[in-house]
């Protein structure tokens, strides 16, 4: 598993900054499929006084990442008051399958993010 936070001192349209953050990868994108299946995307609300999106999808790596090759991605991107934040979580796809353990940590990780 991984997650990357990507921080921006400046406040981008939320649907701009999310489709930007939707192309962090675990490598270069031409090493994946370009089709991305989603779980969900764009689902909007808000946290404080900032706008956020979240979107879950999963994309296949050639040649496999750290030994797998179907990994999903979740973004969040929180956005508002002059800044804006993206938390990109990684999660092999068989593992996100199989333990519960792991869903709940990635959830609370991502949840647990905030801007002052």
């Amino acid at each position: 598993m991984a997650i990357r936070f990507l921080r921006w001192d400046s406040e981008l349209g939320v649907d701009a900054l999310h489709v930007m953050c939707m192309e962090e990868r675990l490598s270069d994108p031409m090493a994946s499929d370009p089709t991305v299946r989603y779980e969900y995307e764009f689902v909007g609300g808000e946290q404080a006084d900032r706008r956020v999106l979240d979107t879950a999808f999963a994309v296949q790596y050639l040649p496999p990442i750290k030994g797998f090759a179907a990994w999903r991605e979740r973004v969040i991107t929180i956005v508002g008051k002059g800044e804006g934040i993206c938390v990109v979580a990684f999660c092999p796809v068989s593992l996100w399958k199989k333990s519960r353990e792991t869903r709940e940590t990635l959830k609370a990780v991502v949840a647990s993010v905030s801007l002052p």
